[in-house]
């Protein structure tokens, strides 16, 4: 989050109006910082933009006065943070990671398979309610046109189901009730992973509805609605864990 442009408007989240409205970040601000850790000596930050043309990243990042104070607040407090800490390491492109950054299950496989550089915390046990709040504030941002003008083709917003979208709105505001869509976290550990990408559609499920999914390094978060959870007779609380086997 960047306080240096502010502007008055109405918060994007919460609704307030007549408030100063924060430049917030599309994706946290701290993969930036990543990012500039791994990339090779003399490279850049790259995009990748929905016309598949390949730009510089630069020092533009997607950011845009989109929500309040307090919103911001939670947004860092009831997620962020947490991910930061928990779910990536502090290591860089020459770095070696090690089995015990990778969840139990997931371990056997990464034996057989021994590969450099995965960015993998460690979620052996891990704060649901967290994990949860920070999947569900990366989802919610996927819904805003961050593109600066109308020629600018750095995203494309996301349209949820508008049910599904008061739920995530509320989740994010501080609701407890239960939702009817969860998240599913697949580590991906077949290969290494510099990259990250914002929300978007991953493919149509049997019944004709939009799987959405964002990437983090090493990590592919899945937004699972109710059709989809009953299909499969999935009753987990807010987060399961998935895997992708490589062929």
């Amino acid at each position: 989050m960047n306080k240096k442009r502010n502007v008055i408007g109405k918060c994007k989240l919460c609704l307030k109006d007549d408030v100063k409205l924060l430049d917030s970040h599309f994706m946290p601000a701290f993969l930036y910082n990543y990012m500039n850790a791994l990339k090779i000596k003399g490279g850049s930050i790259n995009i990748l933009q929905i016309d598949s043309v390949r730009r510089s990243m630069g020092d533009h990042q997607l950011t845009k006065n989109i929500l309040c104070e307090d919103c911001e607040k939670k947004f860092n407090t009831n997620g962020e943070e947490y991910f930061k800490e928990h779910a990536l390491v502090n290591i860089h492109r020459s770095d070696d990671a090690s089995f015990g950054y990778i969840p139990n299950v997931f371990k056997s496989m990464i034996k057989k398979l021994y590969y450099k550089n995965i960015l993998i915390g460690n979620l052996e046990s891990y704060n649901e309610e967290k994990m949860f709040y920070f999947c569900s504030s990366i989802f919610w941002r996927g819904t805003v046109d961050w593109n600066a003008h109308d020629h600018d083709k750095r995203t494309r917003p996301c349209v949820y189901d508008e049910t599904l979208l008061n739920e995530m709105k509320n989740v994010l505001l501080g609701s407890k009730e239960k939702t009817n869509y969860k998240i599913m976290i697949v580590p991906l550990i077949n290969k290494s992973y510099f990259s990250c990408c914002p929300p978007t559609s991953l493919f149509y499920n049997k019944n004709g509805r939009k799987h959405y999914c964002f990437q983090i390094f090493q990590y592919l978060f899945i937004l699972c609605e109710k059709s989809f959870l009953d299909s499969y007779k999935i009753k987990t609380e807010k987060i399961f864990f998935g895997i992708i086997t490589p062929a």
